[in-house]
């Protein structure tokens, strides 16, 4: 049994599904039991009505089968790594035995925190030229408009993701969190930009003010101390990371 993630606003080309299930059937019979498939999408714009193919995954990697943690390396690196869920199909298997579970009540990134999870897990991950579906862009939608709760989902997964760094010993492994942690701090920045009112430069005093906002809210000390913690280690590079974890947590 396999596992896909669609969004409400997206769909899926049936005919390319049913080519990818007939895959994982024929490796099945040959004694290869996938734990991730990796497909494409189209990305389908309301504005423009066109269709733009997601080609960023090499020509040479399509067909091969690697262990998930390799892809993940290899596509950071090969800047071609897609946190978009419903460009992966999933082993019920490989969750249930590891005791993986989406992130429940937040809206934004949460993604990121359930791939490394699965990825870190996954043996055997076959990357396919077929397409899952389409993936439509339009106004108002999640990633689109950036609030303060979405600020503070992104500040929860980064803290966690922070915490899980600074625990890690595996080298490659700390570099697939801290690349993670990074993307928390590029999504506000380019989001923000975006805004009107927002199209400042995204330095120490505009976080200070997303945090201010956040506890007129409400927010709770840990998720303060977390957007303060991505502020200071996100500014600098990977390599000063490691000692800003320790003034900051």
């Amino acid at each position: 049994d396999y596992i896909y993630f669609l969004d409400s606003d997206d769909w899926i080309d049936t005919v390319s599904f049913e080519k990818i299930i007939k895959e994982l059937e024929n490796d099945y019979k040959n004694g290869e039991k996938i734990d991730i498939v990796v497909g494409k999408e189209k990305a389908y714009s309301e504005f423009t009505k066109e269709e733009v193919l997601d080609e960023r995954i090499p020509r040479e990697l399509i067909g091969k089968v690697v262990s998930g943690k390799e892809y993940m390396i290899r596509s950071i690196r090969g800047k071609f790594w897609n946190v978009r869920l419903p460009i992966y199909l999933y082993s019920r298997k490989l969750l249930t035995d590891n005791g993986i579970y989406f992130p429940a009540g937040r809206k934004s990134n949460e993604d990121e925190v359930f791939s490394i999870d699965v990825f870190y897990h996954a043996e055997k991950l076959k990357i396919t030229d077929e397409i899952f579906g389409y993936y439509r862009a339009r106004s108002g939608s999640i990633m689109s408009v950036l609030n303060i709760t979405h600020a503070e989902d992104i500040f929860e997964n980064a803290k966690e993701l922070i915490e899980r760094y600074r625990n890690e010993k595996n080298s490659e492994t700390k570099e697939i969190i801290f690349f993670f942690i990074h993307i928390s701090f590029n999504v506000v920045e380019s989001q923000y930009e975006r805004q009107g009112p927002w199209r400042v430069s995204m330095d120490l005093a505009l976080w200070i003010a997303i945090i201010q906002k956040c506890a007129m809210k409400g927010s709770s000390i840990d998720t303060l101390l977390g957007a303060i913690s991505i502020t200071l280690s996100c500014l600098k590079s990977a390599q000063c990371f490691d000692t800003l974890l320790g003034p900051c947590l």
